[in-house]
C-alpha cells in the first residue's frame, strides 16, 4: 500500500480558482497561479526520489488550516487538481474516499493512500 504526505500551503477556495474570460473561456485568478507556484515547489522538494503516480483506487485526507468564514468543502478542488498535475495521482477520479477537516495547523496538511493498486 502506497502512502504520501505533503505539507502545502492553505489552498485557495473553489470560488477563487479561475474567472470567465472575455475571448472565452476560464483562465486561472493570479491568487490560484501564485499557490499553485508555490505548492507545486513543496511537493517537489518533499516527494522522494521519482516515485510512480497512484494509479489505482485512492483515498484523500486534508487538514486544512483554520480560516474564519470559508467553506471547507471548497479547498478539496484546488489540492485533487495538484495532485494529477504533479503527477502523485493518475486521475482525480479514481478518489473513492475524501476526509477534510480544519486544523490547528499553518496551510495544509494532504495524504494520499492507495487503498487498491492496479496490477
Amino acid at each position: 500500500m502506497t502512502i504520501r504526505r505533503f505539507r502545502l500551503p492553505r489552498p485557495p477556495s473553489s470560488n477563487n480558482l479561475y474567472f470567465n474570460h472575455s475571448a472565452g473561456g476560464r483562465r486561472p485568478t493570479k491568487h490560484h497561479e501564485r499557490w499553485r507556484r508555490e505548492a507545486m515547489q513543496l511537493v517537489m522538494t518533499q516527494r522522494k526520489g521519482g516515485l510512480p503516480a497512484i494509479a489505482g483506487r485512492y483515498r484523500l485526507d486534508i487538514i486544512c488550516e483554520r480560516q474564519g468564514g470559508a467553506d471547507l468543502d471548497n479547498k478539496i478542488k484546488a489540492v485533487s487538481d495538484l495532485l494529477v498535475l504533479m503527477n502523485v495521482i493518475v486521475d482525480d477520479c479514481l478518489c473513492e474516499e475524501i476526509h477534510v477537516c480544519w486544523g490547528d495547523i499553518t496551510g495544509c496538511e494532504v495524504t494520499v493512500e492507495e487503498i487498491c493498486a492496479i496490477a
